[in-house]
């Protein structure tokens, strides 16, 4: 999981730190803005990137609140938990759907468990992708998977950040972990996210980031079906089977 961590109070931002630190040791990042303009302009330059957005709900500038109703006009499904020193404001920030708050001076047992609630929600609603590699437990927001590949025992997983990341297991494994309204298998060695289709050709399937991927004789039909009915849930009838661009 990637967390933001907003408050002007660097002390805090601190403790955050490394009991986040201490918490999920190297499966989690975490990345302290000491203002809420700074980190609505950062958010801007890469939407989706923070799964969890800690908020000082009394900074200087564009306050907490403020702050988490320009979050979700670009992200519905970021956790936002609200960090303040006076309970009388908690009420206001639930109007954009807060997952939490937390009360300064921190309780690092009950910032614990409220971070460990965001993780088992994450993984219940199919949020985060889990695997190992050299024997460290990595996670990564489902979100940011384009596609994962199967070559041997291996499986490579490629992101919308360009990176690839190598480990072993198979696709059936991975297939169990995600959300197949959303994730497709097209071929033995592929299973791909509907989300970055750009182009559908007869037996390849092009991806945003104009990879081609083949689609085998044996799981086009039910791809297609299964594709046809992703594009239904997006609000997009007008695919009818063929090829063509998917947007």
């Amino acid at each position: 999981m990637n967390i933001a961590i907003c408050d002007d109070d660097l002390f805090f931002c601190d403790q955050i730190e490394q009991c986040v630190e201490d918490l999920f040791q190297k499966t989690c990042t975490s990345e302290v803005f000491t203002s809420g303009d700074e980190l609505l302009a950062y958010i801007q330059r890469h939407a989706s990137y923070f799964q969890i957005y800690l908020l000082d709900i009394e900074m200087r500038g564009t306050n907490g609140v403020d702050t988490a109703k320009k979050i979700r006009e670009l992200d519905l499904d970021a956790l936002i938990i609200f960090v303040t020193s006076h309970k009388e404001w908690v009420l206001e920030a639930f109007d954009v759907t807060a997952f939490h708050y937390v009360v300064k001076p921190l309780n690092k047992e009950k910032f614990s468990s409220i971070l460990l609630s965001a993780e088992k929600f994450f993984m219940k609603q199919r949020k985060l992708f889990h695997f190992v590699i050299r024997k460290q437990l990595k996670t990564l927001p489902i979100t940011q998977i384009e596609y994962l590949e199967s070559t041997g025992r291996k499986i490579r997983v490629f992101t919308t950040d360009k990176e690839c990341h190598e480990y072993y297991g198979t696709l059936k494994e991975a297939e169990e972990k995600l959300d197949l309204s959303t994730f497709a298998r097209i071929h033995q060695s592929y299973l791909l996210n509907m989300n970055y289709i750009d182009v559908l050709e007869e037996k390849i399937v092009v991806m945003k980031n104009k990879n081609r991927l083949p689609i085998s004789k044996r799981l086009r039909s039910s791809f297609l079906k299964q594709y046809r009915n992703y594009l239904r849930m997006m609000g997009n009838t007008s695919f009818k089977g063929g090829e063509g661009n998917a947007s």
